[in-house]
């Protein structure tokens, strides 16, 4: 089920209309208004990167890049306007991971051509998701990452629930890791040794649709 709906959940976020191309670098004190941002080829964010919903709870921000994703170590998400990191989502054709120290917003989701690890960075916080449908997914040192309180407005299925998902790949963290959500892979080991609130899925669970 969780192959279905990552893969689900991509098309959907792919088939977006309008989206506005963006030079391949995020932040450096940028304020993102909500709508759909494109780039050609690797993107990443640097230092400090806004998102304002403009005071509308239901504000959508999808940005989607061809190639692997990055950020820097100590970059900042900061959220402001009513923007909620359950509306956040960015798309990468490849790989996705985080410099250390970096605060993250949003579901991350890998993988939609090639080969599309996932990894965060020592001392990252996402408050958001880690998806992917093809290549591992990795938490580092004293990471913590938190599935969103609210409800997404794309569906999830299955995920809705999911802190780290893999279609195709080993999902594993750390000892001083932390981890609240569901966790589960497809294919490969799910090794979870870190502090962890939530249901894990080892490859040939069954998980109902939600």
């Amino acid at each position: 089920q969780g192959v279905t709906d990552v893969s689900n959940l991509y098309d959907e976020l792919m088939a977006y209309s309008g989206g506005v191309p963006h030079a391949a670098i995020f932040g450096s004190g940028e304020i993102l208004s909500p709508g759909v941002y494109d780039v050609t080829g690797a993107f990443s964010i640097a230092g400090t990167l806004t998102m304002d919903g403009g005071g509308d709870p239901n504000s959508v921000f999808i940005i989607r890049g061809t190639g692997a994703f990055s950020t820097e170590a100590g970059t900042t998400l900061v959220l402001i306007g009513n923007a909620k990191p359950e509306n956040i989502f960015w798309v990468s054709n490849a790989a996705m991971s985080t410099g250390a120290s970096t605060i993250m917003k949003g579901t991350m989701l890998g993988g939609g051509t090639a080969a599309g690890a996932l990894a965060l960075g020592a001392n990252t916080e996402l408050e958001g998701r880690l998806l992917t449908k093809l290549g591992a997914v990795s938490l580092g040192a004293d990471v913590i990452l938190t599935i969103p309180t609210g409800t997404s407005p794309l569906n999830l299925g299955a995920l809705s629930t999911f802190a780290m998902w893999s279609s195709s790949g080993a999902v594993t963290d750390v000892l001083t890791a932390t981890t609240t959500g569901n966790v589960g892979t497809a294919l490969g080991a799910l090794t979870m040794v870190g502090t962890h609130t939530g249901e894990e899925y080892p490859a040939g669970t069954t998980i109902s649709p939600s």
